[in-house]
């Protein structure tokens, strides 16, 4: 069983941020219906431009219904070959705004995924989101507008599983070691590129 890997940050911050991370091992306990809807209520509540709440969400339960099966076709094979979670997802943004184009609907809806992520880490449940999908296959399953909206990422949801059940390949991935940049890699001051005298 792989542990929650916890950040080890230089400076301090919440442990909620400190805990979160993306798991591809996911165990098969179940994400009640009561506990989505209390990640989705704190989704609900990210920031976004003029409130538009551009984020729209497909979401699939395992061995319920159909979406579930529907979402999974919609991943590409090396996510198909992990992203066995009880609970798969599909982000959604609208693009418009009253009639023209919200020039802020990614930066909103990442923001509404990190929201969503941070309450359900707070509730011991991991999340891994997804680049790696057909997003014109999604379009197409569920009749989606593509003049409106736009096909952003799959989700995996649910309790963390067993590392030996991955593929040896994903094993290595699933127990390295956590990284970031260093802060004077992307906080600049007077001249773009170069860390803030301000700061550091």
């Amino acid at each position: 069983m792989v542990q929650p890997k916890t950040a080890e940050t230089i400076f301090p911050v919440h442990e909620f941020i400190k805990q979160r991370w993306s798991p591809r091992s996911f165990s098969n306990e179940e994400i009640g219906a009561e506990t989505l809807k209390t990640l989705f209520e704190a989704m609900s509540w990210a920031a976004s431009a003029r409130n538009e709440q551009p984020w729209r969400l497909i979401v699939g339960v395992k061995d319920k219904g159909v979406a579930y099966n529907k979402i999974f076709s919609c991943l590409d094979p090396w996510n198909q070959k992990w992203a066995t979670a009880p609970v798969l997802a599909i982000i959604v943004a609208k693009k418009q705004i009253e009639g023209k184009q919200n020039p802020s609907y990614a930066y909103d809806c990442g923001a509404a995924m990190a929201t969503l992520c941070l309450q359900a880490i707070s509730q011991q449940i991991y999340v891994h989101q997804m680049g790696g999908i057909d997003t014109k296959k999604v379009l197409t399953s569920f009749q989606i507008t593509e003049s409106e909206y736009e096909v952003m990422a799959g989700v995996a949801i649910g309790k963390v599983g067993k590392v030996e059940d991955l593929d040896v390949y994903y094993q290595e991935m699933e127990r390295a070691t956590r990284k970031r940049k260093n802060l004077e890699e992307f906080v600049f001051g007077d001249n773009w590129g170069n860390p803030s005298s301000d700061i550091f």
